[in-house]
């Protein structure tokens, strides 16, 4: 079973400096969240004859949310000769996630109507961050036979992912 949801919001404003120049700036949301449940029965059987028949049931909880802001700034020109512009775009957009997520195996001495033989538990927290700048110009002049298209980009990523996985200790029940 799962379930979640969540939102994208954006905002932003273009300034007119002059008729051929403009300065945009807009800002960008998204935020969400997914939960999960899961239950799984695991049925184990030989193909050499022997009677070896197992049963164990696995359930799994999981919850996890994200929440990510983004910054846009872009400036276009438009030169006095049709169709030669220059344009600027800086592009930032940071992000963070949460997850938890508990494991639970359940070995049975026989079928699944038996008693519980030994059991696993796990719980695996994680989080990241994201981090992107992207730096981006472009120029354009028209020639009677061709055009001219220039441009540079710069892309700067930082991602940073960490999972923290424990397994209960059923003896000290740690």
């Amino acid at each position: 079973k799962n379930t979640g949801g969540g939102y994208f919001g954006k905002i932003g404003i273009d300034y007119l400096v002059t008729n051929r120049t403009t300065l945009s700036l807009s800002g960008t949301n998204w935020r969400g969240s997914r939960n999960s449940d899961a239950e799984l029965d695991i049925y184990t059987d030989s193909l050499s004859g022997a009677s070896n028949r197992s049963f164990s049931k696995r359930t799994t909880n999981s919850d996890r949310s994200m929440n990510n802001y983004g910054l846009v700034f872009g400036m276009k020109h438009l030169f006095p000769t049709a169709g030669e512009e220059w344009t600027f775009d800086a592009n930032y957009n940071f992000g963070q996630s949460e997850s938890e997520s508990f494991y639970r195996s359940d070995f049975y001495s026989g079928d699944e109507n038996s008693s519980i033989n030994r059991f696993t538990s796990q719980r695996v927290n994680g989080e990241g961050k994201d981090r992107n700048l992207v730096l981006q110009t472009d120029y354009v002049k028209p020639f009677k036979r061709f055009k001219l298209e220039t441009g540079l980009r710069a892309a700067m990523r930082s991602r940073q992912n960490v999972n923290n996985n424990y397994l209960l200790n059923t003896s000290s029940n740690d």
